[in-house]
């Protein structure tokens, strides 16, 4: 059943270096990435690095039937520390309603977005413990 749900999910990805709002977005993405991530003093095993369900297909239980499958993946090979990086501009909350905690913040205005800051976030979670705590 699961396989014909992930089936039906639409995920693309429209980064291209001829549009040049885009790659000024994706490079507003690395710098703070790296910024968000160097400010915590944590190990983490595995990183979640894009993660999406078509517009049509969300609250529909695939994308935490997803995450869930990818969680297992990971216990199963003895990796614990997750973390993702998300902002604004996507559906941060679904990470806050599976258990990942929000570790920081950080507000930017990238040229794409046209004077709207985004506040960009790392989260993580410990998957023993469904919560990773902030050292």
């Amino acid at each position: 059943n699961l396989k014909k749900k992930v089936q039906e999910t639409e995920v693309s990805l429209k980064i291209s270096k001829n549009y040049p709002l885009l790659e000024d977005f994706d490079n507003i993405y690395k710098e703070v990435n790296s910024e968000l991530k160097s400010s915590l003093n944590i190990d983490f095993d595995a990183e979640l690095i894009l993660f999406a369900v078509g517009k049509n297909f969300k609250r529909k239980g695939i994308g935490s039937a997803l995450l869930g499958d990818f969680e297992s993946f990971l216990l199963n090979n003895n990796l614990k520390h997750l973390y993702v990086f998300t902002d604004t501009t996507c559906d941060y909350q679904f990470y806050e309603k599976n258990n990942f905690k929000k570790l920081n913040l950080i507000r930017k205005i990238p040229k794409i977005r046209k004077g709207e800051v985004v506040e960009f976030y790392i989260y993580g979670k410990n998957l023993n413990e469904s919560k990773i705590k902030k050292n």
